[in-house]
């Protein structure tokens, strides 16, 4: 990792553009979106290889080329090792969660031992709360959680655990999300997907998210 240099990533698109449009990048500090949805399909092992870019591939929809410029592209400094210090901005919700789980787990995988600071942010991504945190581990507590769906007793991390039991729920074919939707089946799926959102916030699902769950359910 290059000194000198602070490599902020933060949870996806939106929160890098607040940032820019309020001015909030510091000098001598790198900012970098991580757009992905971890909690949606599946994943492999090795992170960020040609295995794990297909099936995100798959589990988005997208071809390689947009998930290239979508996701892989905006994290070249971190692939590069780019920065002495790394800060991982997270919302407390299971989205974002399990998002930064799968950074925590690259970071393991790539033998980053430096202590990562981590800042979770409200809805208005202002910071909550703020710590430093050591990635060792993570990518075996990844492999449980991403891909044998099983609940790790070993994580240290509050927000996180809450995180990763929300998500295996949220896996359960007939979820706490699922049975709302089938009650609400008349309900016109615009107004429905505003409901799921002010209904289930601790699960930070969006648009996309809820039509895919309620297209399912029509099925």
């Amino acid at each position: 990792m290059k000194k000198g240099i602070t490599l902020n990533i933060l949870n996806g698109q939106m929160m890098y553009e607040h940032f820019k449009k309020h001015h909030l990048f510091v000098d001598n500090a790198l900012y970098v979106p991580f757009n992905e949805a971890m909690c949606s399909g599946e994943a492999s092992a090795d992170i960020f290889s040609e295995e794990f870019n297909k099936l995100r591939c798959q589990a988005h929809g997208i071809s390689k080329e947009k998930y290239i410029k979508i996701t892989l592209e905006p994290l070249q400094y971190l692939f590069e090792g780019r920065g002495s210090e790394i800060v991982l901005w997270f919302d407390e919700d299971m989205f974002c969660q399990i998002n930064l789980l799968t950074l925590l787990a690259y970071l393991d995988q790539i033998g980053y031992r430096n202590q990562v600071k981590i800042n979770l942010v409200d809805r208005q991504y202002d910071i909550i709360d703020s710590f430093l945190w050591d990635v060792e581990g993570y990518k075996e507590i990844y492999n449980q959680v991403m891909l044998y769906k099983n609940f790790p007793e070993n994580i240290n991390l509050p927000v996180l655990r809450k995180g990763v039991k929300l998500y295996l729920e949220y896996l359960k074919e007939n979820n706490e999300i699922i049975e709302y939707i089938r009650q609400n089946e008349n309900v016109d799926t615009d107004i429905l997907i505003k409901k799921l959102i002010k209904k289930f916030p601790e699960y930070g699902l969006g648009d996309t998210q809820y039509l895919e769950l309620i297209n399912n359910v029509s099925k």
